[in-house]
């Protein structure tokens, strides 16, 4: 699967209102195309926009191998993939997370047990570098078997151990950031009545009026403390 693109996005959101469907959004740590439009909404933009991976904070997430992974159960959602196509996509992350599992808690050098094959691909490597690799263990074999046929989630796997401490971070930043971005601003929100904030802020407030503190402390110009004002603002009613 590839990522979404714009016309996508935009196909996917006159069709779900049509049918009387929220709207089809995706953030920055869901696809590039939600990078994209973030920029394009949040930041001045004094020539031609061109996005570029380091745009994306959350790059690591955003490969194109995991893909249907991100942006699946989305796509159901809204009626874009079958039953049968979430179903295969979910398996394919419940063999990802068992292998991972696997590795976390097996270890067996070259020295000890032959390679399932002769190949790099099916060799995974640990944190510390010693690498881990399938036997034929009874209580393993079916799991070997899975993995050897899809050399792709071997390949996956290998990615997610060798980048884990980053990946680790981003997944933690995203949820701390989570419950700001989850908290909506009222459409009839007054933001000039934010005499606290900086003047730079207030202009960008009203001339952007973003939908959520999230968004709102992304806005070019908005200190972290004008993003607590707003929000306690919101709070206070």
């Amino acid at each position: 699967s590839s990522d979404v693109c714009s016309s996508d996005l935009s196909g996917i959101n006159a069709a779900a209102k049509l049918l009387g469907k929220p709207e089809f959004v995706l953030g920055r740590d869901e696809a590039y195309i939600g990078v994209m439009v973030d920029d394009l909404i949040n930041k001045v933009q004094e020539e031609p926009y061109r996005l570029f991976t380091s745009s994306a904070e959350y790059r690591l997430l955003l490969r194109q191998d995991n893909a249907d992974l991100r942006l699946s159960e989305k796509a159901h959602e809204y009626g874009l993939i079958s039953d049968s196509e979430l179903d295969l996509v979910r398996r394919k992350q419940d063999l990802i997370n068992e292998a991972l599992n696997w590795a976390e808690t097996e270890r067996v050098t070259v020295s000890e047990a032959p390679l399932v094959r002769d190949s790099v691909k099916n060799r995974i490597k640990s944190k510390n570098g010693s690498l881990r690799q399938f036997v034929d263990m009874s209580e393993q074999s079916r799991l070997r078997d899975e993995l050897l046929s899809k050399p792709e989630i071997i390949t996956m796997v290998e990615t997610e151990i060798a980048y884990e401490g980053y990946i680790k971070r981003h997944r933690e930043q995203i949820a701390r950031l989570s419950d700001s971005e989850s908290i909506e601003i009222p459409h009839t929100f007054n933001f000039e009545l934010l005499v606290s904030v900086s003047k730079e802020a207030g202009e960008v407030f009203s001339k952007v009026r973003p939908r959520t503190i999230g968004q709102a402390s992304r806005l070019a110009g908005v200190t972290p403390s004008d993003a607590a004002i707003l929000l306690s603002s919101i709070r206070k009613g």
